[in-house]
């Protein structure tokens, strides 16, 4: 009888730790859903920000004269001269790594002020934000994939006397965001549709090849947690979890309103250090 009572007693004492890891295990994962929600609106937020300040930044310097002048006579050095002008005076202003491209009248690129080797090829049957500025004569921000890769493009028609003679775009990649949610707790993986992969040829063989249809866009991803990517199903919104790990996607829709990808938030539920103090005040 004592026997039966012993075994009674270690089991009901196993069963109650159990209960109380699962009650724990669950109050976790919820504190992970709830931050990894959070995330999410600043997320949201914070693209659009930044798609603003993209336009922004292209309307204010596609009004310079010396742009107009430099694309209606297609002097690279003129225009490389008023980028750099540019960039080194914005540079203290801003913690964003600012790209400019200034384009033609026929969607030839003239100059990209961050490689100066690549010039003169052909846009127009892939960036359709250039065609779209062309035909409206207006200025538009979004995200989309070109020769260099997947970003945050503003960009703005440029004029000579009324006369459109190109456009001018300010180009943000997705680095800042990237480190900035990483220091909040949050892993961000900005995936392409493979189906695309043919505009760019900036990819390394490691962003292309972990996913199956999928490119990993930004290069300051954590690589080596992107295993968790493959066998999870994105088309949804909802909330996944595995390993440890919440997982929220975000289609991504360039210019025409095309879903080219996902951005997807990750939230590790054994790294609350970093993010728990942030659950108790929401």
């Amino acid at each position: 009888m004592r026997f039966f009572f012993t075994c009674s007693a270690i089991f009901i004492l196993l069963l109650v730790l159990y209960m109380g890891h699962r009650y724990q295990q669950e109050l976790l994962h919820n504190d992970a859903k709830r931050y990894l929600n959070h995330q999410i609106f600043l997320f949201t937020k914070t693209l659009e920000e930044e798609k603003s300040l993209a336009l922004s930044m292209a309307v204010l310097l596609s009004q310079n004269p010396l742009v107009a002048q430099c694309i209606h006579t297609k002097d690279k050095e003129g225009c490389l001269t008023i980028a750099n002008d540019t960039l080194h005076s914005l540079s203290p202003l801003t913690h964003y790594a600012i790209r400019i491209h200034m384009h033609t009248a026929d969607f030839k690129s003239l100059l990209r002020a961050w490689n100066l080797e690549r010039s003169g090829d052909s846009l127009e049957s892939f960036r359709h934000s250039l065609v779209q500025v062309k035909n409206t004569k207006t200025p538009l921000s979004g995200v989309e994939a070109g020769r260099e890769g997947l970003f945050l493009r503003g960009v703005s028609p440029v004029f000579d006397q009324n006369t459109y003679i190109g456009s001018l775009e300010v180009i943000f990649d997705y680095k800042h965001i990237t480190n900035l949610l990483s220091h909040q707790g949050v892993a961000l993986y900005v995936l392409l549709d493979k189906k695309l992969s043919t505009i760019s040829d900036t990819f390394k063989p490691h962003q292309i090849d972990l996913l199956e249809s999928h490119i990993i866009v930004n290069k300051e991803a954590d690589f080596d947690k992107a295993y968790l990517l493959s066998s999870l199903d994105f088309t949804h919104k909802t909330t996944l979890h595995k390993e440890n790990h919440f997982f929220a996607s975000l289609p991504i829709r360039d210019i025409s309103g095309e879903e080219i990808g996902y951005y997807v938030l990750v939230v590790d539920t054994q790294k609350k250090a970093q993010w728990g103090k942030v659950v108790q005040r929401f």
